[in-house]
């Protein structure tokens, strides 16, 4: 799709929870634990991004070492980083790579797939409108 070109009616048809990276202090210790808090949701389209050389399950570029394996679009959020991680339909996506289109119109994340992640807390609630729309 064009940069900056409106998605057809229904392209933003996956729901996402968005997660941020924190360090939690360690109890009786000098250390922290990494996790992830719930901070927001989004709608957004999720595809699979085509490549031929993987290590694991990462892509891996000729240039720039180890890349996203899927593509998340959703509309224009500023607050999207490296920090977070995204779950959807239950499948968690850490975020690899964040670009906006010229008319910060969308966001385009390059994602990989991400396995056991600490989850701390329970997300925000779901607005009413979104629960009745399900």
């Amino acid at each position: 799709m064009p940069e900056g070109k409106a998605p057809p009616i229904g392209r933003y048809r996956n729901y996402a929870e968005v997660f941020e990276w924190v360090d939690v202090p360690q109890i009786g210790g000098p250390s922290v634990v990494p996790g992830y808090i719930p901070v927001s949701q989004c709608w957004c389209s999720l595809k699979v991004k085509q490549g031929e050389m993987f290590l694991g399950s990462a892509q891996i570029g000729e240039v720039s070492g180890p890349r996203g394996t899927h593509i998340v679009r959703t509309r224009f959020r500023q607050d999207l980083t490296l920090r977070h991680m995204l779950e959807i339909a239950g499948m968690r996506y850490r975020v690899v790579s964040v670009s906006n289109d010229d008319a910060r119109r969308f966001t385009q994340l390059e994602v990989e797939e991400y396995g056991d992640a600490n989850v701390i807390g329970v997300g925000p609630p779901i607005p009413l409108a979104m629960e009745n729309s399900q």
